[in-house]
């Protein structure tokens, strides 16, 4: 059974395992062992934050990944209570001359451990100290810790005036890089992605300098930057302000399953034309947001069925969501094996029954060994039926491999959708998008398994390269929060014709790449 958005709960695994993922797209810096007596030790002691080196009670705990097939040691996790405590540690670091490397890490959760270093040896600012969040009612704006994570969030900005903002759907993903990197969430289509709610951040540069960034500020450049490559690239954002909505009064929460491969791939194709669409009665509003999610038939998922379309139609009624549903029943000619539909009058409510619940106060409990790709569907028509069926049936034929559950997302966004209205705002890829894509494997082979990891890997490559034939001649994309080590070309795939721009503004703010990461702008 695979995991699904609606999940209440998280899978909890306990591997343990002696060495990191053993592939990656370039070789990690080679990162001086250190001792006592160090100028960096005796500089970050000075600091004021807590520090955890390899012989402290809570090292383990501190650097623990959330996917255990990536299993770094940190130098030193260090864990500052405020922002001029991480300009003092960025400072120390920096007093190196980029032969130590320098991370943060927000919530944890990155796929593949880059806020544990991507490499043993990495000094990690942990930032969950920073956890404050003060809403100004008077002008619809949040003030956010970079450390808080999203069910803290969702629960503090209603506490404080009813208020809501466009997220993920895991409670305890730090905003710090789910916002910098996108943010999806099911009222995305509406609202934006969390990105695009950014007003204003705080950002200690590499000189320990807090700047503060906003489209107002003259610093145009790193505006544009930071929103879509902003995670350790420039620098350590430690705050933001993001722009409210108010919460709405009435939503939807729907998921709908069908049957067979067939169904499936005719999903597909009725949802991206209507997505695609330019005229609202032909299309999908963009109150109407969600995902389709695929394992096949043999996935044994969704009650036996092979996929699930699922989400939020917020400020609907049940009679205008039931039209809009027919309509795309009618245009995909399939009809759900079973469904529900869920209405809630509070949107504290309709968050709970999709995230569970918005308690954090324990962090570092949740861990899953899983692999993951992903692709950015520019918003041109893809599929045919053909095409789809064959991408679903790929898919069906990996059902079980050595273990894993296996699914394919389709998060919908089109020229209707907020995001849209945002291209070339900024770096982040994704406004433009039809579909945004996760390939996703859990229950992953452990790295003393190679042969079966290759398997996979293989399985999923060729999952993403059936996909991207739908139309070779389209300029396809990654999505950087669904960060993949493996990935040839990343710099493109992540930022297209961005990267060069985003290169020059590296190199002007962090000549010696201290802010680093495997696929980070140094190295790109």
């Amino acid at each position: 059974m695979i995991p699904t958005t609606r999940s209440l709960t998280l899978l909890l695994l306990a591997a343990s395992l002696s060495s990191a993922f053993p592939i990656y797209t370039f070789s990690p810096p080679n990162l001086s062992t250190r001792d006592s007596s160090s100028s960096l030790q005796q500089c970050l002691s000075s600091t004021g934050g807590e520090l955890s080196y390899s012989s402290s009670s809570n090292y383990t705990t501190l650097s623990s990944s959330y996917n255990p097939l990536f299993d770094y040691k940190p130098y030193v996790v260090a864990v500052p209570s405020s922002a001029a405590e991480v300009s003092s540690i960025v400072r120390c670091v920096a007093a190196e001359n980029g032969s130590q490397k320098l991370t943060p890490k927000s919530g944890g959760h990155s796929y593949t451990a880059y806020s544990l270093g991507g490499a043993d040896g990495s000094v990690v600012v942990d930032l969950s100290q920073l956890n404050e969040v003060t809403v100004d009612s008077g002008s619809k704006t949040v003030s956010v810790g970079a450390g808080v994570r999203l069910g803290k969030l969702a629960q503090s900005i209603f506490d404080q005036g009813g208020f809501a903002l466009p997220h993920g759907t895991c409670p305890y993903v730090g905003v710090g890089g789910h916002a910098l990197g996108g943010g999806f969430g099911f009222p995305t289509r509406a609202w934006g992605f969390l990105l695009d709610r950014i007003t204003e951040m705080d950002m200690v540069d590499v000189n320990g300098t807090v700047r503060t960034v906003s489209k107002d500020s003259g610093e145009d450049d790193l505006w544009w930057a930071l929103r879509g490559a902003g995670s350790n690239n420039f620098g350590i954002v430690t705050r933001f302000t993001f722009s409210l909505l108010d919460a709405p009064t009435t939503t939807i929460n729907y998921a709908y399953n069908y049957k067979t491969n067939s169904d499936c791939a005719k999903a597909i194709v009725a949802l991206q034309n209507m997505t695609l669409a330019t005229n609202v009665d032909e299309g999908l509003e963009k109150e109407f947001g969600g995902e389709l999610l695929v394992a096949g038939e043999a996935g044994g998922d969704f009650d036996g069925n092979a996929c699930q379309l699922s989400g939020q139609h917020i400020n609907a009624s049940q009679q205008h969501h039931s039209d809009l549903i027919d309509r795309f029943h009618s245009q995909a000619g399939i009809a759900p094996a079973s469904s529900t539909v869920q209405p809630f009058s509070s949107w504290l409510d309709s968050l709970e029954d999709i995230m569970g619940s918005l308690d954090t106060s324990s962090p570092g409990q949740d861990h899953e060994q899983f692999y993951a790709k992903s692709l950015v569907q520019p918003s041109t028509a893809t599929y045919n039926y053909t095409s789809a069926l064959a991408l679903v049936d790929q898919l069906n034929s990996i059902a079980g491999l050595h273990g894993t559950g296996n699914s394919i997302s389709f998060d919908f966004l089109g020229p209707l959708s907020y995001p849209a209205t945002q291209s070339g705002t900024a770096s982040f890829n994704a406004h433009n998008a039809a579909f945004v894509y996760q390939f996703y494997s859990y229950g992953f082979p452990d790295n003393d398994n190679p042969d079966q990891q290759q398997d996979v890997w293989t399985a999923f490559d060729g999952l993403v390269d059936t996909a991207k034939n739908s139309d070779a001649a389209a300029e396809w994309g990654a999505y950087v929060n669904y960060v993949d080590a493996r990935l040839s070309g990343w710099a493109q795939a992540y930022y297209g014709d961005g990267v060069e721009r985003l290169k020059q503004i590296k190199g002007e703010l962090d000549a010696m790449d201290v802010f680093w990461f495997p696929q980070g702008l140094g190295s790109a």
